[in-house]
């Protein structure tokens, strides 16, 4: 797999208070912290958008939230099923 180098500038300070906590999380590098990170927002992203493709097939054209308390009282007057 090709690689690719990200570079971007942080203050010294920073820098200094992530170096000290790398070890505490289960990091050996600061590559392996941010490529940790990268990969927990992909997930995140992936995850989120799987939950709003469900919701919108939920979603029905034309249905207002009133047809749909109606049908709720319709079902519950009709009592349990057996």
């Amino acid at each position: 797999m090709a690689e690719t180098q990200v570079l971007f500038r942080v203050e010294e300070e920073l820098l200094e208070a992530l170096d000290r906590i790398l070890p505490a999380r289960g990091f050996k590098t600061r590559n392996e912290w941010f490529r940790a990170q990268i990969r927990d927002v992909i997930e995140e992203e992936t995850r989120r958008k799987r939950v709003m493709s469900i919701l919108d097939r939920l979603t029905v054209e034309g249905i207002e939230d009133e047809d749909i308390v109606r049908m709720v009282k319709e079902w519950r007057s009709r009592g349990p099923r057996r």
